[in-house]
Parts: C-alpha cells; structure tokens; sequence
C-alpha cells in the first residue's frame, strides 16, 4: 500500500471510530436519560406521599397534646380514627 493509501485508510477508519462513538454516546446519554427519568418519576411521589404522611402525623400528634379528640383530629385533618388513636395511645403514654 503506497504512503497516500495509508494516510487515507488511517483517516477513513478514525472518521468511521468518531461514528462509532458517537452512536455509542448517544445510546448512552439515552439509556442514562431514560433510567434518571424513570427513576425521578417512581421518587418523587413517594418522597411527596411520605413528607406529607410525616407532616399529617406531627400535626395530629399536635392537636392531641392540645386535648383534641381523636375523632376531631381524623376528621379535619382526613386520617383514619384507628391511626389517630394510636397516636393518642403514645401521647397518653
């Protein structure tokens, strides 16, 4: 192979490797994009159902130190009574 064939065999296969990965990044970036969307979306509910769940049982906890009945409590603040008296059981304790 003369010198010139060469040259442009070593410039052919750097432009296909470039190709290469560049498909192989944008699989990447992809597959990374997807697996951090999917995985934000299945957290983000959870994390905004356990802080309100959290801020539902301090407020409850509240009230009742206040000497709220349990009944009022699960009706304004939407619990169920059975919770609410538990709660109560821990702050009579």
């Amino acid at each position: 192979m003369t010198k010139v064939g060469k040259l442009i065999k070593e410039d052919m296969d750097r432009e296909v490797e470039e190709r290469v990965n560049k498909e192989i990044n944008k699989a990447v970036n992809k597959a990374v994009n997807k697996a951090v969307n999917e995985a934000v979306n299945e957290a983000v509910p959870k994390a905004v159902a356990k802080a309100i769940e959290e801020k539902d049982q301090k407020d409850a906890l509240n009230f009742l130190s206040e000497g709220d009945s349990a009944e009022k409590v699960a009706r304004c603040l939407n619990m169920p009574l059975e919770r609410v008296q538990k709660l109560q059981e821990s702050v009579l304790a």
